[in-house]
């Protein structure tokens, strides 16, 4: 056993020496500036409440201090709970300033203080890094006090080159990177890990910023909207995580005074960019104000300037949202407050605000055509912009969608319009619109797509009658069974859609889609309507006759046709009735159908009179044989009296 004791205490050695290693080797990973040493300025946990603030000393030229050994300098202070943390000013910051924090717990942080009063400052870059701590209120810019910050965004004083703010663990209670009317040219805030935010101002209260960039893969937000500044484009890109109330724009009652100089008059002069992923959940969605129109006035008292040519992209096909510029209770009479939001706290809903008052002038209303806002789930989209749909988004009952002239809004996902959508533009709908209740849609409307009325089907012995004044409908079926024939009819009953199967066979489906439009034909036809059905399961689809119903009148000489157009050929259809002033035809499905008036041939006519008078001579009818024997016998009667009286 000798040997076996010898070789288990030659291993515990080795594995002494390799493997634990002693207090003082060089690499010892439990200081935090050797986790990140390419960081200025470090927070960490401290023994006492609050935290510790590791900075790395810098020469007065700027250089890096370092020892005798040439190890970098750093140095250590202790900062209570609630003393604010500003980690220097413009001019005392190097030009690239990193910050890391990994623990620790702060009232007020501030990246920067701005010293200098300058429009043309370009130079510095701070990127922010959070792992852990909580910290209550976080700000990247503050102004020095002496410095009157100018009310103009053409006149906002620059403060920073590049803002680069990365979450990947900790809590932030309040994250509003600017307070002031200062100018920011490129902000990027990624979201990662497991952080919680929760109230969040990307573009703070009140700034100046040339592209804000927002990327969203983990993480909790509790409420997120922006305020009052002024963004020349802006992207979202949220991936994976959640959040309870989040606004792409601007929450236009987050504020309780009503004053113009309170109101969130965000706006984008520029392009709009947002994407978000199926592993990407809010529980409450909406727009918000300021993306896809500007508001009439900002809170200085500014008018908005945007790009004539901006594009507002919204590719969210996961999600649902809502055309609210506002968070309102269900009843949609009162708006939800967030000033002191967190995600376990609770939240006040005071009555939307109407009107607003300037200094020294009158109220005003907040809502409506002379307002600040369109309206409170109202939205215009200004001439020559372009606006692209791919969600499922929610136009509400009191709210409009105007589409200026000049303007486009190209649809590929599912809007539902409760309240009206004017197109004084252009409507582009290659996916679907769906009028519910009594939305309206007018104007310019075109696309691949379904717009239409949605309706509800209520069986009555097995059959279905819809009697709408459109030319699309969306008949929900879901809460129905047993039902074999459909009968849609549509645009003033001038289109009538029979859909019938065999009686044992059920028509089964939540949503039947049937579309009847009227369209452009070739030169040889009268008239052509695009028909198309969905929502049925393919079994029911294949067993159903379809029979269709247009205006066709009906002229002496010329037999009314319906082809089929198959691409390569034209099908004819069977037609099953006909009116003075209607056809009806079989269709065999989804498709264009053309309708034609086919002359009856002229040397037909004299071959059809022959072949009567032919058939009068060769088969004579008993009743015309009984009428020419009553005729000779009155005039052979007439001719026996005409000669009597000439004897007489």
């Amino acid at each position: 056993m000798r040997p076996f004791r010898i070789l288990m205490l030659t291993v515990t050695v080795v594995f002494a020496i390799v493997v634990i290693p002693s207090a003082d080797t060089d690499g010892d990973s439990d200081e935090p500036q050797d986790r990140y040493p390419y960081a200025d300025f470090i927070v960490t946990r401290n023994t006492e409440p609050g935290s510790l603030l590791i900075t790395k000393e810098r020469n007065d030229d700027g250089t890096l201090k370092l020892d005798e050994d040439g190890n970098q300098v750093w140095s250590q202070r202790q900062v209570t709970r609630y003393s604010p943390i500003v980690f220097g000013s413009y001019t005392t910051l190097p030009v690239n300033t990193v910050i890391v924090m990994e623990g620790g717990d702060v009232d007020r942080m501030t990246l920067m203080e701005l010293d200098v009063a300058d429009v043309q400052l370009n130079r510095t870059i701070i990127t922010f890094e959070m792992y852990g701590g909580t910290i209550t209120n976080l700000a990247a810019v503050s102004v020095a006090d002496g410095i009157n910050v100018p009310t103009s965004h053409q006149n906002s004083y620059s403060a920073l080159r590049g803002l680069n703010i990365n979450l990947y663990g900790g809590r932030v209670i309040n994250l509003s990177p600017t307070s002031d009317n200062v100018f920011i040219r490129n902000m990027n805030i990624t979201v990662d890990g497991n952080p919680t935010v929760d109230r969040f101002y990307p573009t703070g209260t009140f700034g100046k910023y040339d592209t804000v960039s927002l990327t969203v893969i983990g993480g909790h937000i509790g409420y997120m909207s922006h305020r009052s500044s002024v963004v020349g484009e802006i992207s979202y890109d949220l991936v994976k995580g959640s959040a309870d109330y989040l606004c792409l724009g601007a929450d236009t009652e987050s504020q309780t005074l009503q004053v113009l100089s309170a109101l969130a008059t965000f706006y984008v002069s520029g392009n709009v960019d947002v994407s978000v992923g199926p592993a990407y959940t809010a529980a409450h969605f909406i727009i918000g104000s300021g993306l896809i129109g500007p508001p009439s006035i900002l809170y200085n008292g500014e008018k908005p300037s945007i790009d004539l040519t901006r594009k507002i992209t919204i590719d969210a096909p996961y999600s649902q949202l809502s055309s609210d510029n506002c968070f309102l209770n269900e009843r949609r009479t009162s708006a939800y407050r967030f000033n002191g939001y967190r995600t376990d706290g609770f939240l006040t809903a005071p009555i939307v605000v109407s009107t607003y008052c300037e200094y020294g002038g009158g109220r005003h209303p907040t809502y409506g055509t002379d307002g600040v806002w369109y309206g409170y789930t109202s939205h215009r989209l200004p001439t020559g912009n372009t606006l692209v749909l791919n969600t499922e988004l929610t136009l509400w009952s009191e709210g409009d969608l105007l589409l200026n002239e000049g303007s486009k809004l190209i649809n590929t996902g599912k809007i539902l319009v409760y309240g009206s959508v004017e197109s004084f533009g252009s409507l582009v709908n290659n996916g679907t619109v769906e009028k519910r209740d009594s939305g309206s849609i007018s104007g310019n409307v075109g696309g691949t797509g379904y717009t239409g009325a949605r309706v509800t089907a209520y069986a009555s012995d097995q059959s279905v009658t819809i009697n709408r004044d459109d030319d699309t409908l969306f008949i929900g079926m879901g809460g129905t069974s047993g039902i074999t024939q459909v009968t849609a009819m549509m645009m003033r009953e001038t289109l009538r859609v029979v859909v019938d199967s065999p009686s044992e066979i059920v028509l089964e489906g939540d949503t039947l889609i049937i579309s009847l439009v009227q369209t452009l034909q070739p030169e040889e036809f009268r008239s052509g309507y695009s028909f198309r059905i969905s929502g049925l399961t393919e079994e029911s689809l294949a067993r159903c006759n379809i029979s269709i119903t247009v205006p066709f009148w009906a002229v002496s000489g010329y037999e009314n046709q319906v082809f089929l157009d198959e691409g390569d050929e034209m099908v004819r259809m069977d037609v099953t009735a006909q009116t003075d002033s209607s056809i009806t035809f079989k269709a065999s499905g989804t498709g264009t159908y053309y309708l034609k008036m086919n002359s009856i041939a002229p040397e037909e006519k004299p071959q059809q009179q022959s072949e009567i008078i032919r058939t009068i001579i060769e088969k004579p009818d008993l009743r015309m044989m009984n009428v020419l024997i009553v005729v000779i016998i009155i005039l052979s009667a007439l001719v026996i009296v005409l000669l009597l009286r000439k004897r007489s």
